[in-house]
């Protein structure tokens, strides 16, 4: 489970979609999926949107996460409030458990993860870090960078490497978001990606460039 591998799945959903140059739209995880496939296909894309990351690396936030719930026996659970009130407990209040818990499935009459944990678990450094292979790659395409002013994702530090592997790249901030911009201020992102989409699409005058979003 690494960015190239899942730059790969993204590329063969555009070969399979027989899609033309989509604009890639990506956050956090997803985002920098989207820059791994600029940067290593630039031909597959017309552009990309990423939400709230910057390439670079991060410390590992998210392996208490994954220990929380690969903890639980879901399998054995009766309902989906049951796993909620157990997660909660085990991370404690501030934990995003509502957003962990769209992970959760019912399958074969019994509940499970949608995603594989053990694979994240064992991936987890390579998922926050960055290749260092990309910083001397370019992306010349159109690039948004948005950023929540609640969120320290992107920093002002980082503005130098975006412009740098990402010419291109404008940057937004959207107020009073966090990590979590699609859910903190929906209307307010979608306002960004729709005047970003359509400025990105007049610079170019061939066929109209659909949309692929990545998370």
């Amino acid at each position: 489970m690494s960015y190239p591998d899942m730059a790969l799945d993204v590329l063969a959903l555009i070969e399979r979609e027989h899609l033309q140059r989509p604009l890639v739209i990506g956050h956090s995880m997803g985002g920098k999926t989207a820059m791994a496939l600029a940067l290593e296909h630039p031909q597959a894309i017309g552009g990309l949107a990423v939400i709230d990351i910057a390439p670079e690396p991060y410390a590992d936030q998210f392996s208490p996460y994954v220990t929380a719930m690969r903890g639980l026996d879901v399998a054995a659970a009766t309902s989906r409030k049951e796993v909620q009130h157990a997660l909660a407990h085990s991370l404690g209040g501030d934990a995003p458990v509502d957003f962990l818990m769209q992970n959760l499935r019912r399958h074969d009459e019994r509940f499970d993860w949608r995603l594989n944990l053990l694979a994240v678990a064992v991936c987890m450094q390579d998922l926050c870090g960055f290749p260092e292979q990309w910083m001397r790659e370019r992306y010349g395409g159109p690039a948004l960078f948005v950023a929540g002013t609640d969120s320290d994702y992107v920093r002002p530090e980082s503005h130098a490497g975006i412009g740098r592997l990402f010419p291109r790249a404008r940057l937004e901030h959207i107020a009073h978001a966090g990590h979590w911009v699609h859910a903190d201020q929906p209307e307010a992102l979608l306002r960004a990606l729709r005047g970003w989409l359509r400025e990105a699409r007049a610079s170019r005058p061939a066929r109209p460039l659909p949309a692929l979003a990545t998370s």
